[in-house]
């Protein structure tokens, strides 16, 4: 008797478990139909309730678009206050040293979507004139700022230097690192794949960044001190084939 009471168990479990869900299904089937004025008053609370749920979505929709609208608007304003601010100020431009590849009207183009008062041609001629292009320094910069009546005067030049695949691996690619180890083997073997994965993004980013770029150099001169004032210092500004 002992050695079959274990089975005796389980079929029993399994009875209850029938004669439960008899029950259930006993009690599903007798349950009373409705009748046509129940079944219409059930359709009208459940419509109400989809109307209600519509109305509840559609107001926050369009809380959502007036907060989105007023947010534009605050920022329209505010752009065109500062564009308005901007055009107080005349900046000129002297053609970068060594620029091949027009980043100085890259620039410009810049000062110019951002409303200021820009100065090319003139500065340019005022350059020419004195017979300075090829020997400007910062005194020069100056005179032709006082001379041209610029707020500010920005020159710089550019050149090309190789930006090397600086990657590095942070992966130990046959262990795990010893901080994610687990005593569940499938996810150890998930987690080291992520780690593989991260690393291999990593790698294929600095070797598609790696290659010739355009670095810059860009200033202009403080007014008071004279000293320079940096827009960009050796920045990569543009990748070349």
């Amino acid at each position: 008797m002992t050695k079959h009471l274990p089975l005796l168990l389980f079929i029993g479990l399994a009875l209850n478990i029938n004669n439960d869900l008899f029950a259930q299904n006993k009690s599903k089937f007798n349950k009373p139909k409705m009748t046509g004025k129940e079944k219409a008053e059930a359709k009208i609370e459940k419509d109400k309730r989809i109307k209600k749920r519509k109305e509840r979505d559609d107001r926050v929709e369009k809380e959502k678009k007036i907060e989105l609208e007023a947010k534009e608007k605050k920022l329209k304003e505010k752009l065109e206050k500062e564009c308005e601010n901007n055009k107080k100020y005349t900046i000129g431009f002297m053609t970068f040293k060594d620029d091949l590849y027009g980043i100085t009207e890259e620039i410009v183009s810049l000062f110019r979507t951002n409303c200021y008062n820009v100065k090319v041609f003139e500065v340019v001629s005022w350059f020419a004139e004195n017979e300075l292009e090829d020997n400007i320094n910062e005194y020069h910069i100056k005179k032709a700022q006082e001379e041209l009546g610029l707020d500010r005067l920005i020159y710089g030049y550019t050149y090309i230097a190789e930006k090397g695949n600086d990657y590095q691996n942070q992966l130990e690619w046959t262990t795990i690192s010893p901080l994610l180890v687990t005593e569940i083997e499938w996810l150890d073997t998930i987690i080291k794949t992520i780690e593989i994965k991260n690393e291999i993004a990593k790698q294929k980013f600095s070797a598609e960044s790696s290659g010739n770029y355009i670095y810059c150099t860009a200033f202009y001169l403080d007014p008071k001190t004279s000293g320079k004032i940096f827009i960009y210092q050796n920045v990569p500004i543009k990748k070349i084939n």
